[in-house]
């Protein structure tokens, strides 16, 4: 998947809709984009005017929805949660690298 079809382009645009219809004041950076094509498809997305104009559908969620929603979303867990594990990763790497340069 490509352009605004990658599951994290579509997911930031989401996320922006949500936020800029809702009114609020944010910027939303994307992180760990892979080629130019996914930021150059963010582009003509973000747009905060045609985001107040959407008609978003509401969403509530009880514990159980909270839970199980993430799982229904390949953003929310599986790059979430790779995510995650190469920042950790990321981290002891840094750490190493400053144990060596005061050490």
């Amino acid at each position: 998947m490509a352009g605004r079809n990658d599951p994290g382009v579509k997911s930031v645009t989401a996320i922006f809709n949500h936020y800029k219809r809702q009114g609020v004041r944010t910027e939303l950076m994307g992180a760990r984009f892979r080629n130019i094509g996914q930021i150059a498809a963010l582009d003509p997305a973000m747009d905060p005017g045609a985001a107040r104009a959407m008609t978003l559908t509401e969403v509530h969620y009880d514990t159980n929805g909270v839970r199980e929603a993430p799982d229904e979303d390949a953003m929310a867990s599986d790059k979430l949660a790779d995510g995650m594990r190469l920042f950790a990763a990321d981290a002891v790497k840094l750490e190493a690298l400053i144990q060596r340069r005061s050490g």
